[in-house]
Formats: C-alpha cells, structure tokens, sequence
C-alpha cells in the first residue's frame, strides 16, 4: 500500500494550522479502519486534508471529529455534506469485523511480490473482481489466505472464505454464499436478492476457494457484483472465469535458483523455493540443514519439480529417509515420488497424480485427447506442431498411418484453427502455458511434472505410438526444411528453427534409436548437420550418427546410409580426427557415385579436401576442392559453390599466394551476398580480413572481422563467433591493444573449450602465448604455447605446429636458449615447407 492518494481524491482546501499532520495511511492505522475508507471520506468531503507533494496532511483535530461523526451516524453523510459539523466527542470501541479466513499454521515463503501486488489489485477501487489460477498444487489458496489475512481491517464490515470444495452443482453455489454469510434461504425474496441487499452497502471481501467445478456459476458472480459496489470477490480456481469486470492474476510456480557450479549457499538460501524446501524438510526431520553439499542437489530437485510449492512439500516430506542427492535421482519418475502428504489436506492434495488428475478429470474428452498428445513435446512446441501431432482423429487400428514411410512433411488432417481453440482452453485451465520469453512464432509449454501424467495417460490410452510417429514426422519435416535452407535449396525463413526444438528432436532421435528404426533415424541426425557444427555439438552428432549406423537395418537403406557417412566423416574432421574423416568420406564418395548422386559426391569431395588441406597436403586438398566445385556448379547449386571457393582460398592462403587466395575469396563472397547466405558471407568476410592482415591493412581488417561476427552473431553460429573473436584479436594484438586482446582472445578461448573444437583452440592458445609473453609473463606464455603444441601434434596439423614452435622458439630465445631456438625454428620451418 502507498499513502499516496490517487487523482481521483481531491483536496478538500481546508487547511489547518501548524504541524505535518497524518497521512492517509497513518490516519487509517489510527481508527483501525482502511486507507481507502479515508480517501473515500477525503474524496467525498466528510474529512479535512490538504495535499502536501502529493501525500494528503490530516490535522488530529479533524480526524477525532470524523470518527466520532462516524461512531454516531453509523453510516457515511449525505453527499450534499461536505464539511460536516463535528458532534460531541463521544467515547466508543470500533465493532468486531466478521472474519471467517482459516489461520494457516506455516508461514507463505517465495510470495512476497505476489502478495504486495495482489494486496493493491484487492485495494483497486476500480477492481471488484479478482482471480487466481494455476495448475494445481502452485499455491492459488494459500495466497489468498495470506492476502485476505493482511487485510481483514481493510474491509470495515468482513471477510469470509467459503470452500467450493464439495460442491459440483452451479446451483449451489449461492447457497454456499449465503450459508457462510449466516442468510436464511427462506420464502420470499429471492436468494440473490437476500444475497444483495446483505451486501449492498456492505465494504467486504468474499473468498471463493476451488471455483474450477462450478465455473458455470461465473454470472452469479457478476450480478452481485453489479447490485454491490462496495463489494470485491477473491477466486482461486484452476480454470479463468470469463465473465465482466475479472482481473485474472495468474499464480505461477516459484522462482528457482540455477543449480550450476556457481550458485552460493547465500543464493541457494534466499530462492523461495529452496526456502519452503528446507522448511518443509526441517518438519519431517529436524536434523537436516542446508549446506554446501547438498544445495546444489536442492536447487536442482526445485527445478526439477516446476517450482510447484506442493511438489516441492511432498518432495521435502521425504528428507527423513532420502538425501537430496538420492531424491533427486528419483525425480525421473516423479508422481510415484510425490506421495504422502499431510492428512488436513484434502485427498486431492495429498499426492501430485492426484492434483493433476482433478485438473485432467474437468476437461472435456476432446480436451484430455489433445492435452495427452501435446506431452510428447520436450521443452515447448509451436501451434504447427501441436496441429501435427493433436489431429481429432481417433487412433485405432484402422489409422495407424505408417507417418514416416511416406511424404517427410507429412501433416494431419486436424483443423489449425480447432487445435488452437484446444490450446487456449488448456491455456485457461492451467494446463499449458505461453513460453516465457518467445522467439519468432509464439510458443507454448507444459510443466514438466503435468507432462509425466500426460505421457502416463497417453500410454494407457493406447496412442503413444501413433502420437509418438507424427511428433517424429513434425521433427524430420522441420529438420529437413531448415537443412534445405542452409544448403541454398530453398530460400532463408530466418531466425533460428532448429534451437527452440533441439529437445524435441533429440526425443524423436532417441525414439527411432530405441526401436532400431536405422533408415530414419539416419534421414534425421544427417539432417541435423547444420545444428550439430553450428551449435559446437558435433561429438554428440558423430556419437548419434555412429549409433544408427550400427543397427542392424543401417546397410539396407543405402541413399540415407551414404549422407549418413558423409556427414559423419564430416563431423570427424571437425574434430581432428583425420583417419576416421578420410576413410568415411571416400566410402560416402564410392556410395554417391553408385547412386548418381552428384551433389553427394561433391560434398564428400569438400570434406576429404579439407582434411587434405588440415594436414598440411595442399595439393591434394587443391585437387579435391577443384573436383568438389566442378560439381556443385553442374547441379547448379552457387551456395555450395561458395563453400569450395571459401575453402579454395583458405588452401591458397597456406600456399603463400595470397592475390589467388584473395580472388576466390572475393568470387565466393559475390555468390554469396547474392544468394543472401549470411553464413558464408561472414566466413568468406574472415578470409579477407585474414589477407588484409597479412597485408599489414589492419583497420580494414578489424571492419570485416567486425562484420563477419555481427552475422555469426545475429545467426547463433558459435563456431563462428570464435573464430571472428580470434581474428579480431589477432588484429588488435598486432594493433598493440593488449588488453582489448585479452578480452578478445579470451572469450574466443572459452568458446572454443566449449565447442570442443581443436583446431579452433591451437589457433587462439598460441596466439594467448604470444600476448603474454608482450605482457611481461613469459611462464604464462611457455604454458600457453607448450599447450597449443600438444594439441596440434595430437592432432598431426603441421600448420599449426609449425606456428606454436615458432613461439616455442621465440620464447626459448628469450631465455637465451638459442641451440633451443634454432631448433624450433627449423622443425617449423621444414614443416611450413613441406
């Protein structure tokens, strides 16, 4: 609450003499009555003030006259009064206000913004009407408990709470009301006109506590509403009322601490949700205590539990006999977890099944159909997919459509705009929820604890695989048209597709993967090239690729099987491992062509040149590209042409002619910006700046390595984001900035080691040695240095070895170590010639 009074109170004008005098807030305290019945007095002329900065003065003197004004009247003066004459002072206690709220016995933990903005929703003169919703088990009641606790003297004549709990009947929903507020259902008057006049000029509070089962009664409420101005309404209720005058307040599960190596004791302490969990923990066993060692495991188990404060309750209650390392081990299978809570507690509340069982029973059957297919979704889906996998159709045996064996972009019949309708409803009823921070298309979510009762009715419904077939259909579709994107087949939709479905796909991978559907499995994780090198994952790739080609069906789908290799061989160079690179791509090379597949074998071309030119053989690497470029032109594919081009100019480069590397650099970078493909504008953008700092032009050379990273930015490219941060360091170090040098090298460094990318991280260590070492920190440096050696001869790139044995050498002369200078120099020399 504020002691600012709105717009709407005006001054009355009547000043008085002398003092500060009490403000509205104080002057409330004082008679024990509300701060809005003293504005409203304010407002209406019954009381004196001046406004003072916005903050009304309220002399004593004309204070005690207003409430012994109102002792004696009972009632507020006529309107035409607005300076009533003070009575005598007459002595008198303030009557006992009705308040009927249960007395909770713990205390509300993690609420505090919530309660505070409830409070001044509840203080609103303009709001009558408010409702909490939220899954079951967020905490809808107990807030409103609390809420109504700290303001009982805001309601001069009550506050009641009345348990919808048994009732199932609209009907008798009014009954309830009146039953609570003590009114005789007797002939005569009708029930909500006795309802009415009781509460017509009544300043009261009415709780309605588990309105979801007689929603239907919704328009009781706003008829009262309308015959009662100084009357508000508090719900809870797991579904939105959608009646007039409703000001939805949506209860959201607690906020939890993220469980990283990061996260301190004090933090951990603080979070709400840790809070009620070490309370709740303390009750059932009063040794346990939170500590370094295990607020890790307790932060984790609160995420794992959606922040949900009931969940959250039935999980601590089990601190007696499990630790919260092996609690959260159990949190797989949580609702056989979440048992066992306080017998007061309705049986609804007692266990987590059963909390989303009561949401899931008052869904209509349609409702519980698309509700259970919606499960299969891991972290979110978009309304075309909830489209592609929640069709109205029943699945039985006369439609269990084989999705996967036809059209990759298969879609459902179900209606677009029905499906949306079913996500709104669930929406309304706590069920599904709008992603927190959407990205492009709008997309929606399911706690996660909700989602394992899904997926458990899904299976008893008997559709988990036909639900399960066109969730992997959705994912190939999508996967394969964003493919077809980066590889110039079809124009850019923009934005990142692939990232908000990551986990979506990795849950169809891993289901084709355990019913050994090799052909598609393979069809999906080659398609998934572009995610697994842009996004630094590409040992999870290689590891996902290796496991289908090693079903027992992987040889027999050959076209699949040939990209599979291909991309995998790919993969493998990515990581350095040369032998595993050659040997896949010229067995993808000998299957394309068997197949006819041109642009295949190009692609495996480009990759067995690029490890050609990674391993110091620059000849062949030149002959492979060539080849490489020769057919992606004969199947008219320019962005891939880009690619050889880019490659073409890096092989140039480590021959030492850079007018030639320059030349194809700047042919692919044409092709490129024409095609619109950002990617490669951006890698061919490094290439120049490369050439420019060869040529000493090092302002040109920070503007395209600045350009190229704003595009790996703006795209999510990881990998590429290092290496523009490597090369902008390279040209800063040179442009002696070595603290902006670090900073560069630095975060390239750490993105790298992320990535797991070991030519990226030879590059960016050496170059670290180098700044140490014009820093003053020569052992620094010898790390460094003798790092990035160690990694370039693991990985057998001569090129990079023979760059770290130049710092090797350079740092041996420092010391005065010169037979050790000369020798670095000349192994780095023989290799640089080689």
């Amino acid at each position: 609450m504020t002691d600012r009074a709105g717009e709407r109170t005006p001054d009355t004008g009547h000043a008085f003499q002398g003092g500060t005098g009490m403000s509205a807030l104080e002057a409330a305290a004082a008679l024990g009555l509300s701060e809005r019945t003293i504005r409203r007095a304010i407002a209406h002329g019954y009381l004196n003030a001046v406004k003072r900065g916005g903050v009304y003065r309220i002399a004593p003197d004309d204070l005690a006259r207003y409430d012994t004004w109102r002792n004696v009247s009972g009632s507020l003066a006529p309107r035409h009064r607005p300076h009533p004459q003070p009575p005598i002072l007459l002595s008198g206690r303030a009557r006992t206000r009705p308040f009927n709220v249960p007395r909770p016995l713990t205390p509300l933990l993690g609420r505090e913004r919530e309660l505070e903005e409830l409070r001044a929703r509840l203080l609103d003169e303009d709001v009558q009407l408010v409702t909490l919703t939220g899954p079951g088990g967020v905490g809808k009641t107990r807030l409103a408990i609390e809420a109504a606790t700290t303001l009982r003297d805001a309601f001069d004549d009550g506050v009641w709470f009345i348990d919808l709990l048994p009732l199932t009947d609209p009907a008798r929903v009014a009954s309830a009301i009146a039953r609570a507020l003590g009114i005789r259902d007797t002939a005569g008057r009708s029930l909500i006109g006795r309802l009415s006049a009781f509460l017509a000029r009544r300043e009261a509070l009415l709780i309605l506590d588990n309105f979801e089962r007689v929603a239907d009664a919704a328009p009781l409420l706003v008829t009262l509403l309308g015959a009662c101005p100084r009357l508000k309404v508090l719900v809870t209720s797991r579904v939105s009322l959608h009646v007039s005058g409703e000001r939805q307040f949506p209860v959201s599960p607690l906020e939890c601490p993220d469980a990283s190596a990061s996260l301190t004791l004090a933090e951990a302490a603080s979070s709400g949700a840790v809070r009620l969990f070490v309370t709740r923990a303390e009750a059932a066993w009063p040794e346990f205590e939170l500590t370094e060692a295990n607020m890790a495991a307790v932060a984790a188990i609160c995420q794992r539990l959606d922040g949900l404060p009931l969940a959250i309750e039935l999980a601590a209650a089990r601190a007696k006999h499990l630790n919260p390392p092996a609690m959260l081990t159990r949190l797989n299978r949580r609702l056989e977890l979440l048992t066992g809570g306080m017998r007061d507690q309705p049986a609804r509340m007692q266990s987590m099944r059963d909390a989303v069982a009561w949401s899931y029973d008052l869904l209509t059957p349609g409702e519980q159909r698309l509700f259970r297919r919606l499960s299969v979704f891991v972290n979110g889906f978009t309304l075309g997919a909830a489209v592609a996998v929640g069709d109205e159709d029943e699945p039985g045996a006369g439609n269990q459509r084989q999705l996967l064996d036809g059209d990759p972009a298969f879609a459902p019949p179900g209606s677009p705009s029905s499906v949306l309708d079913g996500v709104i409803s669930l929406i309304d009823k706590s069920l599904v929820e709008h992603a927190r921070e959407p990205v492009g298309e709008p997309r929606f979510t399911m706690l996660e604890t909700l989602r394992e009762y899904g997926l458990e009715r899904l299976e008893a419904s008997g559709e988990r695989d036909v639900t399960q077939r066109r969730h992997t259909a959705w994912c190939l579709a999508l996967v394969e048209s964003v493919e077809a994107e980066r590889v110039g087949l079809a124009p850019p939709a923009g934005g990142d597709r692939l990232g908000p479905d990551r986990d979506n796909v990795r849950f169809a991978l891993q289901w084709l993967r355990d019913r050994g559907e090799a052909s598609t499995g393979l069809r999906l994780a080659s398609a998934l090239w572009p995610l697994w090198l842009e996004r630094g994952e590409v040992s999870e790739g290689r590891a996902m690729l290796a496991a289908f080609l090693a079903l027992p069906g992987a040889s027999s789908g050959e076209p699949a099987r040939a990209r599979a290799l291909c991309v995998t061989g790919a993969l493998a160079q990515a990581l350095g491992d040369h032998d595993q690179a050659a040997e896949l791509s010229r067995e993808a090379l000998i299957a394309f062509q068997h197949l006819g597949d041109v642009r295949g074998e190009a692609f495996a071309l480009n990759t067995l040149g690029l490890d050609a030119m990674i391993q110091g053989d620059n000849a062949s690497a030149d002959a492979f590209l060539r080849d490489s470029l020769d057919r992606f032109r004969s199947v008219a594919d320019p962005r891939a042409g880009a690619w050889a081009l880019r490659h073409l100019s890096s092989v140039a480069f480590r021959a030492g002619d850079v007018t030639r590397a320059v030349a194809l650099a700047e042919e692919g970078l044409a092709i490129a910006r024409l095609a619109g493909r950002h990617l490669d504008v951006a890698r061919l953008l490094l290439n120049l700046a490369h050439a420019a700092t060869l040529r000493s032009d090092l302002e040109r050379a920070e503007a395209l390595g600045k350009e190229a990273l704003d595009l790996f930015q703006i795209d999510g490219d990881r990998w590429g984001v290092a290496d523009a941060l490597q090369r902008l360091g390279q040209v800063v170090f040179e442009q002696g900035e070595l603290a902006r040098a670090a900073a560069l090298l630095d975060a390239s460094h750490s993105l790298f080691q992320e990535i797991g990318d070991p030519e990226g991280l030879v590059s960016v260590v050496v170059l670290l040695g180098w700044l140490h070492r014009a820093q003053g920190s020569p052992a620094t440096a010898e790390d460094l240095i003798a790092e990035g050696l160690a990694i370039a001869r693991r990985q057998g790139n001569p090129s990079r070895i023979a760059s770290a044995l130049l710092g090797h050498g350079a740092l041996a002369l420092d010391r005065g170590d010169r037979a050790a200078a000369g020798a670095a120099w000349k192994e780095s020399l023989r290799l640089a010639l080689a």
